[in-house]
């Protein structure tokens, strides 16, 4: 998504498409590091602030587990 400023970029398409209608993201990241917010083309820059789930396979059902707390917190607050 790094300086796709025509958003060419299908991740690009999705993120900017959830943020701009308010949907729930929880990044679910894997050997990833955010790269630096203003390399991110402005409309989709909101999404390195959310809190996502780290996956670790060797605890991936302590992973979901957190993954079903942080959608369950969600859906009570604007349930």
């Amino acid at each position: 998504c790094i300086n796709d400023v025509e958003c060419k970029d299908w991740v690009h398409k999705e993120i900017v498409c959830a943020l701009e209608n308010r949907c729930n993201i929880i990044p679910i990241i894997d050997n990833f590091q955010w790269p630096e917010t203003e390399s991110l083309p402005e409309d989709m820059r909101a999404v390195c602030y959310f809190n996502g789930v780290r996956w670790i396979h060797d605890y991936q059902d302590a992973c979901v587990d957190k993954l079903v707390r942080f959608m369950s917190a969600d859906s009570s607050v604007n349930g």
